[in-house]
């Protein structure tokens, strides 16, 4: 695997510092995409400016569902930005309390969603989700990974699955593909996501790991893996693959 390396582009998810700014005011204006979600759909994104925005919620489908916001709508108190908004076909008011934070033209913006339901013309609260932000649209993962790589963590699939997939990933623009005796390396930048598909040769074949980064707080490697075989072989060729990677992310801090 340490051959491989020269083919994996690492990338570190960005994380707040010591010298980050607070949002406020205006910086909260702005295209805003989800980072971290609970409320479904998993891909959101709002989008800000002085007089309205507007919210796009996208399902499983691909398809968008586009909920405009005037004045009315968004409050920025400062350093928090307050969303309200009534869906009167469901009879649910959900109420966005935002904050945020940015390191030079990197802006993130995190908070809570409280869900009110109508009862007796009076709107109550139901449910609350943790939701977060990061700024730019280009964030949103496209169909084809939200396809194959919304879960779960580890899968077992059959070939054609594999094939699929990779038939798909050649297909998506702006996606770089380096290839060896072992690997098809798919690395979208703007996704800050690669995925690894198995060739020929391969111990696993086939099998494909989605390498989704580090998370800060366990620093743990993030990976979603499709196999076929068995789960017991995939896995031990999976924790090498992990034990290489945090070695190229040491060698590379």
């Amino acid at each position: 695997m340490r051959k491989i390396q020269r083919f994996i582009y690492i990338f570190i998810l960005f994380v707040p510092q010591a010298f980050s700014d607070t949002l406020l005011g205006n910086d909260f204006y702005g295209d805003w995409s989800t980072s971290n979600s609970y409320l479904n759909p998993k891909r959101q994104a709002i989008i800000l400016n002085e007089k309205s925005g507007s919210w796009h919620r996208i399902n499983n489908e691909g398809e968008s569902e586009v909920v405009n916001l005037d004045g009315s709508n968004i409050v920025i108190s400062d350093d928090v930005l307050t969303i309200v908004y009534i869906d009167k076909e469901r009879e649910i008011k959900f109420k966005f309390i935002l904050s945020g934070w940015k390191v030079n033209n990197n802006k993130r913006m995190f908070g809570t969603v409280y869900l009110y339901k109508n009862r007796n013309n009076i709107f109550q609260l139901f449910n609350a989700f943790p939701v977060s932000y990061e700024d730019g649209m280009d964030k949103i993962p496209n169909q084809v990974f939200w396809n194959y790589f919304r879960g779960p963590k580890i899968e077992k699939v059959d070939a054609k699955f594999i094939g699929k997939l990779e038939k798909d990933l050649n297909e998506v623009s702006d996606i770089k593909i380096s290839k060896n005796e072992l690997w098809s390396s798919y690395y979208l930048s703007s996704l800050r996501k690669s995925i690894y598909i198995s060739r020929s040769g391969n111990p696993i074949h086939p099998a494909a790991i989605g390498y989704f980064g580090v998370d800060h707080k366990t620093k743990r490697i993030q990976l979603i893996s499709k196999y076929t075989g068995q789960e017991s072989e995939f896995k031990k060729y999976e924790n090498k693959f992990k034990n290489d990677m945090r070695l190229e992310i040491e060698n590379t801090l």
